[in-house]
């Protein structure tokens, strides 16, 4: 199946939150200790007995720790699948079509030439008592009586999707109903396990584990055997199936990283804005806010909303907000993001103040009133100045008239000087 992640998201999980770890274990059994060939295509585990697909037949291991002690039923061609069937063993070869063999005879007895013919089978897959075929010329169903008949891609899809235990492939379509946001980008990546807690995943050899509840990837630090072909979980054990040989590996533990939102710039009006501050009046105020999620996962899952005095959430896909029509009545934006699974964000809030109209007036309506006030005072000034000069320059007047008359009635009585004077 085909997994695609994109470029940047990649980066972004590899820098921000990936945590590398080196396996717990890694152990491969290939030729070098005595398995008759490296290429596996698939393993049965099967109680205490264990049946590999090669490319040289079909192997039988009485134990995964001695696997020089084995048998071999060797084919003409490479058998590419296997699953149990009671006293036998379903076998899918390569352009030979689906066989079964007797688990202590090893032989091989041909099944449903008439129906399927001898196409070459990919997959066999066991779910509930039926027996499903993924082949090279389409999908089939086994029941438990033993008929087969042809299903539809979208039968075997459905069948696909119910299992909790293993993700198949099918016509390069990868089904991860729990991790929609790893689908359709540029690089393949290759699911080769999948249950409730994680997704194992593969790409030119390289693992990695998304862990689906706390929703973070990590790198597995694994050589691995070879091209892998085949991934089966047994008893908390994980073996991959590879050119190289049958590798045992284990997983890490994952720390949790908490889901978060940040501002990146915000502008009032194309004016840097610090959070808190006043703002003056504007009939068409706009804030434009840049934000960052972090540990939601790629930028094409993620949603940014935001909340106008706890009012109702606008959501969209863009980290850039323009808030249009600011109103002096608002003074809290709240902020948080989302992704496609429900995983939210704690919230981030802007807080304002920006004048009213009313403010505005009623400022300008003291102003002018002060200014008449003072104006109003310095007139009174003014007049009050004016008429004491002019009561002063009356006063001078009047008594210089007094003193003339005083003079003129002292000149009458011989008392001074007599002298002419014109009133």
């Amino acid at each position: 199946m085909t997994l695609k992640i994109n470029n940047k998201f990649f980066q972004v999980i590899l820098l921000g939150f990936l945590l590398s770890f080196t396996a717990k274990s890694q152990n491969t059994i290939n030729t070098s200790n005595g398995l008759p060939s490296n290429k596996i295509n698939d393993i049965l585990f099967d109680g205490d007995q264990y049946w590999i697909a090669s490319d040289l037949g079909v192997i039988q291991l009485q134990s995964l720790n001695s696997p020089e002690n084995n048998s071999v039923r060797n084919t003409s061609v490479p058998v590419n699948a296997i699953a149990n069937a009671g006293d036998y063993i379903w076998v899918g070869l390569d352009a030979k079509g689906l066989y079964r063999m007797h688990k202590t005879k090893f032989t091989f007895e041909g099944q449903f030439r008439d129906e399927i013919g001898r196409p070459t089978i990919k997959e066999i897959i066991p779910y509930q008592k039926n027996i499903y075929l993924n082949t090279a010329e389409g999908q089939y169903k086994i029941n438990a009586t033993n008929n087969i008949e042809k299903i539809s891609s979208a039968d075997f899809v459905s069948v696909i999707k119910q299992l909790t235990g293993e993700i198949k492939v099918m016509q390069d379509t990868l089904y991860i109903e729990n991790a929609p946001f790893l689908e359709a980008n540029p690089n393949a990546f290759n699911s080769l396990f999948k249950n409730d807690d994680f997704i194992l995943l593969e790409n030119a050899n390289k693992l990695m584990v998304f862990d689906q509840k706390l929703e973070q990837l990590q790198a597995l630090d694994i050589q691995v055997a070879g091209k892998i072909n085949q991934f089966k979980s047994v008893n908390g054990a994980w073996w991959l199936c590879t050119d190289g040989g049958l590798q045992k590996i284990s997983l890490p533990s994952f720390t949790a990283k908490e889901a978060s939102i940040q501002l990146s710039e915000v502008k009032f009006n194309g004016e840097l804005f610090e959070n808190g501050a006043d703002l003056d009046y504007a009939a068409e105020g706009v804030f434009s806010i840049l934000v960052e999620a972090k540990n939601l996962g790629g930028d094409s899952e993620i949603s940014y909303g935001y909340s106008i005095n706890q009012q109702d959430w606008v959501w969209q896909s863009s980290p850039q907000i323009t808030i249009r029509d600011v109103s002096y009545e608002n003074e809290q934006i709240t902020l948080a993001a989302k992704n496609i699974r429900g995983k939210k964000t704690s919230t981030l809030a802007i807080e304002y103040h920006m004048e009213s109209p009313a403010e505005d007036k009623m400022w300008n309506w003291i102003f002018i009133g002060i200014s008449l006030l003072i104006y109003t005072i310095i007139i009174i000034w003014v007049a009050i100045k004016k008429k004491n000069r002019d009561i002063k320059i009356l006063e001078d007047a009047l008594l210089d008239k007094t003193n003339k008359l005083n003079q003129l009635e002292k000149s009458k009585y011989g008392l001074v000087e007599e002298k002419k004077v014109k009133i």
